[in-house]
């Protein structure tokens, strides 16, 4: 199965998942995964108007006792290099600050997605592991 990304998911996704809009986590201890609910919703060719239901319905409501919170503006430093970018690791903190370190690599180094895991993976999994396997 694969995803027509539509102009209505697209949409929606740039609105609610946004570094802008709302925080990574909940509460300090929960992930928000409005953008997982969306690209679900998409998956099963969801409208415009349902997955903006469901944006504000997950804006509007609690997961496990936390809602979700605006950027924490107040927590941004920005990075500049790989020593700075790991002296974050592990700390939950700065994520506006590291998300837009990626996205400054990509844009002035050009690397996609693919090089940007196979650079930084190394240096992250052991940090990740809990995350990524999360699910199972």
């Amino acid at each position: 199965m694969t995803l027509k990304r539509s102009a209505a998911l697209t949409s929606i996704l740039d609105k609610y998942t946004s570094r802008n809009f709302l925080h990574i986590e909940l509460g300090g201890v929960r992930s928000n995964h409005m953008s997982h609910g969306l690209i679900a919703l998409g998956y099963l060719n969801a409208s415009q108007g349902r997955l903006e239901k469901f944006g504000n319905f997950y804006c509007e409501n609690e997961s496990d006792g936390y809602k979700v919170e605006p950027p924490h503006r107040h927590d941004v430093t920005k990075i500049h290099n790989l020593e700075e970018l790991l002296a974050f690791r592990g700390q939950r903190k700065n994520f506006l600050g590291i998300a837009e370190y990626f996205v400054e690599e990509i844009n002035t180094e050009g690397s996609s997605a693919r090089e940007l895991v196979s650079k930084y993976a190394p240096y992250v999994i052991e940090g990740l592991s809990g995350r990524l396997l999360h699910a199972l």
